[in-house]
């Protein structure tokens, strides 16, 4: 009769004690993990990893470029979600710079998979438009900085369809000879 009441009284406890809303919710929420790549040696420079309450169906970043002010400004939004996930100033003459994300994480808080195989989303790459950069655009030795990345292989895992988005930044205008430019690989779970 003892070992039942046990039972019965401290099974349940185990069971919810182990589990945890927080895990479970984290799973389930909407991210983009926006990584940084530097353009001229394909050198993994950090990432930050945006969570959304709001779910949708859809992943479209929409580009906005403001000309007409100085310096000049470049904003990448989620456009189902109207939220800013990149925004930058551009100056011909100087240094723009990156305004949001404020900070990103280091290359070394990201873990790598020990595995040696290479991944590619199924659905390949797409370009953010940009209209005065369009073209060379290394998408393969850009992904092969990041493929080994386990948040990398954790969000194709849940979103295999996607097509991974990749943005050309440069802070002081393109054309500049490829001094400051990086990519930005966005990739949605």
């Amino acid at each position: 009769m003892k070992k039942m009441l046990f039972f019965l009284l401290f099974v349940p406890l185990i069971i919810f004690t182990g589990c945890n809303d927080d895990d479970s919710d984290n799973h389930t929420k909407n991210k983009v993990l926006m990584l940084k790549v530097d353009y001229q040696t394909f050198n993994f420079e950090g990432g930050v990893e945006y969570t959304f309450d709001q779910k949708t169906d859809s992943f479209t970043i929409d580009f906005d470029y403001i000309y007409t002010s100085d310096p000049e400004m470049i904003t990448l939004t989620y456009s189902e979600l109207n939220e800013t996930l990149f925004s930058g100033t551009v100056m011909w003459n100087g240094a723009g710079e990156v305004i949001t994300p404020l900070s990103i994480d280091p290359p070394e808080d990201f873990e790598t998979v020990s595995s040696e195989d290479v991944i590619f989303p199924s659905r390949g790459f797409t370009q953010i438009y940009h209209p005065f950069y369009y073209s060379n655009i290394e998408y393969y030795n850009a992904w092969m900085s990041i493929q080994n990345l386990e948040k990398v292989r954790r969000f194709l895992r849940s979103n295999p369809f996607q097509k991974v988005k990749i943005f050309v930044y440069s802070s002081s205008g393109f054309g500049n000879n490829n001094i400051d430019y990086d990519y930005y690989i966005f990739i949605k779970n």
